[in-house]
């Protein structure tokens, strides 16, 4: 909305500049900060929750976090905990943990934040059923050069097989992540120097009514196509490496079974950060479900899985 009315402001004084009338001048009040609240959780994990405030949008301005909130954690109208704040770190933004409990798969949990100058806020996640990989395979294509003279590509397809239940509707987050190994020769033997894991992301060229790419970080989808099915989904791969010290290692493959309320939030942030806006096309509102603020509280069981790549 905030955007619409920006482009709409910009049109009618570039159409006054254009005249001899005298400037328009808008007075257009912002709306006041809310509190935006960021957390998703999966089992055998403590919960973790960023606070912070909404931006002004005509202020250029850095995220600004709230130090000073009360976060509880209450199950079924009963307290469980107040969250511990954690200072931030380089690179690392301060947030708010659970010290005592742990989130589980199915009950309805309920997390209220309070902060001087905020409207208190309110969200209710959970945990959903985790779903199995039933099988993960890699086909290699062959290689092509890359840009660089050190840079080798290498062609891939990964296979991700699961069944997906019935009983109700289900929501994913799939996830890739390459090892590269550095290696150094020594009287004959490959020394494994170090590893590191590289995220493996897809365009927005995937995307269909039921598959969303996630920036740089897998893809999300429901199952509306295949409710109850066996599913498989197949991916092209390409990743770079210098052969002279690089070798592929693990494949690592993560799905997520996530809840609703986590795939509708990261879906809308995805859309948004592809969208090229107005004039071209109707801006992405992101979705919340934290009522009287903004952003996610949102559950997901994860199931790991590996493999080779095969060449």
């Amino acid at each position: 909305m905030i955007r619409h009315l920006l482009f709409s402001a910009g049109c009618i004084l570039l159409l006054g500049s254009s005249t001899c009338e005298r400037p328009i001048s808008l007075d257009i009040t912002p709306p006041p900060p809310e509190l935006v609240i960021v957390s998703t959780f999966s089992p055998d994990r403590p919960f973790e929750v960023s606070v912070s405030s909404t931006r002004p949008a005509l202020v250029p301005s850095q995220t600004e976090f709230i130090a000073d909130a009360e976060v509880v954690l209450s199950q079924e109208a009963s307290f469980l905990e107040k969250f511990r704040f954690i200072p931030g770190s380089p690179g690392v933004p301060p947030f708010y943990r659970s010290t005592e409990y742990l989130p589980a798969p199915g009950p309805l949990y309920t997390l209220e934040v309070n902060a001087p100058g905020y409207p208190s806020v309110k969200a209710i996640g959970s945990v959903p059923q985790r779903v199995a990989v039933s099988s993960i395979e890699a086909a290699h294509h062959g290689f092509s050069i890359g840009n660089r003279p050190d840079e080798l590509l290498h062609n891939y397809t990964i296979s991700v097989i699961f069944d997906d239940p019935s009983a109700y509707r289900n929501y994913y987050h799939l996830r890739f992540h390459q090892e590269i190994l550095t290696y150094r020769f020594s009287e004959g033997d490959t020394i494994i120097l170090n590893r590191r894991l590289q995220h493996i992301s897809f365009g927005s060229g995937i995307n269909n009514n039921t598959i969303t790419a996630y920036l740089d970080d897998g893809v999300l989808f429901e199952d509306s196509s295949f409710n109850g099915r066996r599913v498989n989904f197949s991916f092209p791969i390409q990743t770079s490496i210098d052969p002279e010290r690089e070798l592929l290692g693990q494949l690592h493959v993560e799905l997520r079974t996530a809840s609703e309320e986590y795939y509708r939030f990261y879906s809308s942030v995805a859309r948004q950060q592809e969208n090229p806006g107005p004039p071209y096309t109707e801006p992405v509102i992101v979705y919340s479900n934290v009522d009287q603020g903004r952003g996610v509280f949102a559950g997901y069981q994860a199931a790991i899985d590996s493999t080779r790549v095969i060449r």
